[in-house]
């Protein structure tokens, strides 16, 4: 895949929430969450979304939530993260995480 073509896909990632700032046009801040999806996608999502936006995207709540055991009828495992971009590395840091 050339690199043009990946920057192109970047640009097409959809969140399933987001919050826009009335002076920008990409969202400030985006939720992330996950049920069915592995954490690992999760962490792919929000390398798109900073990384591909060059810090345009402001911050990404990932939540992640274990799926249901066959015998239960409640949610009681997860966790949830807030990344944000680092201008000087171009990369996504951690900047909180919390058991649900």
């Amino acid at each position: 895949m050339k690199k043009e073509n990946f920057l192109i896909y970047i640009s097409h990632k959809t969140p399933q929430r987001t919050d826009f700032s009335t002076e920008t046009v990409r969202p400030t801040i985006c939720l992330e969450v996950g049920y069915p999806e592995p954490y690992q996608k999760l962490l792919q999502d929000a390398d798109l979304l900073l990384e591909g936006s060059s810090g345009g995207i402001g911050g990404i709540i990932l939540i992640k939530l274990e799926p249901l055991a066959s015998n239960a009828s409640e949610i009681t495992q997860g966790f949830l993260e807030v990344w944000k971009y680092d201008a000087v590395t171009g990369k996504k840091n951690i900047v909180e995480k919390r058991r649900l």
